[in-house]
């Protein structure tokens, strides 16, 4: 039972002083005098909007001791995540500044094969890709000539040795192959099918001749001083027989002027019988659905035209811009547009079902002996002085 006194404290509301804490005692004055500070609470790290991140230092929120040693480490890692990923962005090229000063190379290509280099080189430029923190832009324009070039791409590399005897120093006597595409006869798929019947093997043997049986063809050899394949044919000619005077001076009757007048005989009536390239011949199909050529491989061999990427240019920043352009001739979107073209890759396999949708073997064709210099010079002069065979 509780005393009155006690029942008396239970009824009062009035608010009680709270118990008085010991007043704070003075810091420590070190040796010297003066006052000797504590240690500051640790900061709470907080990472403001936007990027890159701005670390802000904000006072500790009630946060436990106990805590405070963890997230002491964890803003430290933070900080040193954030710095690395800011540097790994910057050198993607995502924070890189405006191409304000882009350095344009020049790459001069054979016609046949220019649209498809500049389709990768469009490309290539779009990403922004850079030397030295200079933007690179690269131009593709057609020519069978270097003249003011970073870079040429002739149709073969045949012309690379006659170049520098041209006095072209700065051209290399080899360079790497972009695509190939092997030098073939082409026959209107209706003579393809008279010369089947016939027994006609395809073959040098039919430009020698000029029929199979009784089918009597028509041909047609660009000039060997200005075009490749006519050249090679030359070649194959001389490696597979003898080109003697009568030959050429047949063959050299009738040369059309270009490439487009050459295919343009495969529209037309009669048997006609093109040294021209598969390439070309698949570009024919595509523009003349209505009247296909077929594209045969001489079963004795032939050469391709390999197209090398020759690079031209002396200035070093120059030379590293096309240096580092070149691997992107490699990848697969280059590989699609120089396939889409007709080109082989430089190892000369087709994907099976293009060769399969456009009648041409997946595999490389055999392959004749690569000239020397002096073979093809004697090749030439044959052709323009018939009396040098």
């Amino acid at each position: 039972m509780l005393t009155p006194g006690e029942a008396a404290a239970l009824d009062d509301d009035s608010p009680k002083e709270s118990p008085k804490e010991p007043a704070e005692e003075p810091p420590e004055e070190s040796p010297g005098g003066s006052s000797q500070e504590l240690p500051a609470e640790p900061s709470e790290v907080r990472v403001a909007p936007g990027w890159p991140g701005e670390i802000r230092l904000d006072p500790p929120r009630d946060v436990p001791p106990t805590r405070r040693g963890p997230l002491r480490a964890a803003a430290a890692l933070l900080a040193v995540l954030l710095a690395a990923g800011a540097v790994a962005v910057w050198r993607s090229g995502v924070l890189a500044p405006p191409c304000a000063d882009p350095l344009t190379v020049r790459v001069v290509a054979h016609p046949e094969i220019a649209p498809a280099l500049r389709e990768v080189a469009e490309r290539y430029t779009l990403a922004e890709n850079r030397v030295r923190d200079r933007c690179v832009r690269v131009q593709v324009v057609d020519g069978t000539e270097p003249g003011k070039a970073d870079a040429w791409v002739p149709e073969s590399s045949i012309w690379l040795g006659r170049a520098r005897a041209a006095g072209l120093a700065e051209v290399p006597p080899m360079a790497p192959q972009i695509a190939v595409t092997p030098v073939v006869l082409a026959v209107p798929q209706r003579v393809a099918a008279e010369l089947r019947r016939a027994g006609g093997e395809p073959g040098w043997r039919l430009l020698r001749d000029g029929r199979a049986g009784k089918v009597a063809l028509s041909r047609r050899v660009l000039d060997p001083a200005r075009h490749a394949t006519g050249a090679i044919a030359m070649l194959a000619l001389d490696q597979t027989g003898e080109a003697g005077g009568k030959l050429v001076g047949d063959l050299r009757r009738g040369t059309p002027a270009t490439p487009t007048a050459l295919l343009a005989g495969l529209t037309g009536p009669g048997r006609p019988l093109l040294v021209t390239t598969e390439q070309a011949v698949v570009a024919h199909n595509r523009a003349h659905p209505e009247r296909p050529a077929a594209a045969l491989l001489p079963a004795e061999g032939t050469l391709t035209l390999d197209h090398p990427f020759a690079v031209l240019a002396r200035d070093p920043l120059r030379r590293e811009a096309i240096a580092a352009f070149e691997p992107a001739l490699r990848g697969k979107p280059a590989r699609d547009a120089l396939q889409q073209a007709g080109f082989r890759p430089p190892d000369g396999r087709f994907a099976e079902g293009y060769a399969a949708r456009h009648g041409l073997s997946a595999e490389p064709p055999a392959l004749l002996r690569f000239p020397t210099q002096a073979q093809l010079d004697r090749a030439i002069k044959a052709w323009t002085d018939v009396s040098g065979s």
